[in-house]
């Protein structure tokens, strides 16, 4: 009895050793694969400001050069899983995609590792080693722990330009040369990209701040500078034009030009201050000079804007001056001409009179007195000109009213008569089309129900004033065909397009929650599998795979609550899901790889070793145990790392390929 009492603690202490081990109990307190917080993280303290502002400083120029962004880490030791493993497992713990590279340290191990995603197709393979071999490792070799960082994004710089780093480097005096020819390209590389992120600028309507804030702060500050010397410029020489304009034109026929001057001179003024804010000793955080910058583009810009169209306003009036006296002879000529047709008009009139009920011709019956009054009025416009024309410069102004307001009255008069004429015709067609015209009516007034859900307050206003209208022609077609037929033919077209708008949404609704449908499948699928595969080998699979699948879960059940509501936000939270189901079973391959690697079975000890992967054989011999389990003796193939001398913990990672590595010690 005292010995298989003996047996079975000894049982359940080597169970609770192997158990302590898989969970990490007494690990190392080295670094641990993380999830990078910052592009330059020092963990190891091996960098001064001076380093730090040289690495940013280069990778900055990396990614506005080329989009690639180099994240640099210092640590003591990689935890005794090697470089490979760990930064791997730090890559897919940061969610480091195509645009991303990692430079891992790690300092007391003199050990590297670089990482790049396998879907960077700009950066190939010999690209890639020779970063490592010619930029990196020389640096680390040399104790320059910060110009490892500034090689690795030159390098990579130079590979996305298509120039092999390995040319570069030279001997003696050549590394000096190639060291001084790649900073002078960087810079001119740099310059270019500048050069047309501004150009791309131009391009942007300044008032869209949404595509600013978009651009990189170096591209805002450039074009936030070009933009206030054009603003400036541009002020300048509009008030040589402002003064011509109240020259010939007098203050109050120049006073638009004035107010957008003024506005402009204010806009200016502001942009001015802030750009001193800027270039002053007080620091501001980067998104303070971000909105700084927009709001320099944006007043100046709309001030740029108003003055251009002021500055063609006048051009334009000034024509008109210069051309005043032919146009006013056109002008006469055209109210000649309306007032030749006036009675030929009312004899038209007279005959529809006698051939439809009044009501009919309700919308033409007073057309002959309007168009005559607008006759008068043209004509009485039309000797204000002349009499403003020959006054002294300055004094013109009335001449560019008065024939704008004589151009306006013949146009109506000339309208109104052509009403008359072909109201015969025009009475007619209603009649015989407003029943089709009332049939499409009530089919878009009934679509608008099949898009309620994506109705906006718009179209529910226009589809109540289409029935409105449906129901006035309804009751008035017979005795008003032409009122009514307009009424309906506007109405109509004011619904139609609203309506268009909300189908398409409603298009757009259900082809994403088709793709969120189809989404929600896949992460459920991926789900599926890597809970599969991690409660069958949970003995050996660590709290990362776990917490990315729980996360994954998670995000599948707000995708399933989103779908309703917002697809495309089910859609994303979907694939999220997919992604944390991939990386939790990834990781869970690693953590099984090592594990496996880490205990292989010695003298017939496999079955135990799949046990414990399973996660069961602990459980059960901690129950057998305490229990008094009898008649088991022997050893079990020297512990569960497979040797004599005791055994080391699985770490949870391991090579998961997620990406490119190369690296080693230096």
């Amino acid at each position: 009895m005292p010995a298989a009492r003996r047996f079975a603690r000894l049982l359940i202490v080597l169970s609770l050793a192997a158990l302590g081990c898989l969970l990490g109990i007494g690990a190392s307190t080295a670094e641990a694969p993380m999830r990078v917080p910052q592009p330059i993280t020092d963990d190891a303290g091996v960098l001064s400001s001076a380093d730090e502002a040289r690495i940013q400083e280069a990778t900055d120029s990396l990614f506005n050069d080329h989009g690639l962004q180099l994240w640099v880490v210092y640590v003591n030791t990689f935890n005794g899983i090697g470089y490979e493993s760990w930064i791997n497992q730090t890559a897919d713990n940061s969610d480091f995609g195509p645009n991303d590279a990692l430079l891992a340290v790690a300092v007391q191990d003199r050990a590297y590792g670089l990482w790049v995603s396998p879907e960077n197709t700009s950066v190939s393979d010999s690209d890639f080693a020779s970063i490592e071999t010619n930029s990196v490792e020389p640096a680390l070799r040399n104790g320059d722990w910060a110009g490892a960082a500034v090689a690795a994004a030159d390098g990579f710089s130079n590979a996305y330009a298509g120039i092999n780093p390995a040319i570069l480097i030279g001997v003696g005096g050549v590394a000096v040369a190639g060291a001084g020819g790649l900073v002078v390209r960087s810079r001119i590389k740099r310059k270019r990209a500048l050069n047309r992120g501004v150009d791309d600028a131009r391009e942007i309507d300044p008032t869209d701040t949404a595509r600013l804030a978009k651009l990189p702060i170096e591209v805002l500050d450039e074009r936030a500078k070009e933009i206030l010397v054009e603003t400036d410029n541009a002020i300048l020489n509009s008030a040589d034009e402002l003064q011509l304009a109240v020259d010939e034109l007098g203050q109050v026929g120049a006073a638009g030009f004035s107010a957008a001057m003024d506005r402009a001179k204010a806009a200016s003024a502001r942009a001015f201050q802030i750009r001193q804010q800027l270039e002053d000793s007080i620091p501001e955080t980067p998104q303070q000079r971000r909105d700084m910058l927009i709001d320099i583009i944006k007043s100046c810009g709309t001030a740029d804007r108003e003055l251009d169209a002021e500055v063609e306003k006048f051009d334009q009036t000034r024509n008109l001056l210069i051309e005043a006296p032919s146009r006013l002879d056109a002008l006469t000529q055209q109210q000649i001409a309306i007032i030749a047709r006036l009675p030929e008009s009312q004899r038209i009139l007279d005959s529809l009179r006698a051939k439809y009920p009044a009501s009919v011709l309700d919308p033409v019956d007073d057309n002959i007195d309007l168009a005559r009054h607008d006759a008068e009025l043209a004509e009485q416009n039309i000797d204000a000109g002349r009499k403003a024309v020959v006054l002294p410069a300055g004094q013109q102004g009335p001449v560019v009213d008065a024939i704008r307001t004589a151009e306006a009255a013949l146009g109506q008069a000339t309208a109104l008569l052509d009403a008359v004429d072909h109201a015969d015709a025009a009475i007619a067609a209603a009649i015989a089309n407003l029943p089709s015209a009332l049939a499409d009516l009530r089919t878009d007034i009934d679509k608008v129900g099949s898009v309620r859900e994506h109705a906006s307050q718009e179209l529910l206003g226009a589809q109540q004033n289409a029935r409105e209208a449906l129901a006035a022609a309804e009751a008035n077609g017979s005795t008003d065909p032409l009122g009514s037929a307009q009424r309906v033919a506007q109405s109509d077209a004011e619904l139609g397009r609203l309506l268009a708008a909300a189908i398409d949404e409603k298009d757009r609704f259900d082809r994403a929650s088709q793709r969120a449908i189809v989404g929600i499948q896949q992460a459920q699928s991926a789900i599926t599998a890597a809970n599969d595969f991690i409660t069958t080998r949970r003995g050996g699979i660590g709290a990362e795979a776990r917490t990315n699948l729980a996360e994954a879960q998670r995000q599948l059940g707000v995708a399933q609550q989103q779908l309703q509501q917002s697809p495309e936000a089910a859609e994303q939270s979907a694939a999220a899901a997919a992604r944390l189901a991939s990386s939790a079973i990834a990781r869970a391959k690693s953590d099984v790889a090592t594990f496996e690697s880490r205990n292989r079975p010695t003298g017939g000890g496999s079955g135990f070793n799949a046990g414990v992967l399973a996660g069961v054989l602990v459980e059960g011999m901690i129950r057998g145990s305490a229990g008094g389990s009898r008649g088991r003796s022997g050893g079990f193939g020297g512990g569960f790392g497979g040797g004599g001398g005791g055994h080391r913990g699985p770490s949870f990672g391991g090579s998961g390929s997620s990406g490119r590595v190369r690296g080693g010690r230096f």
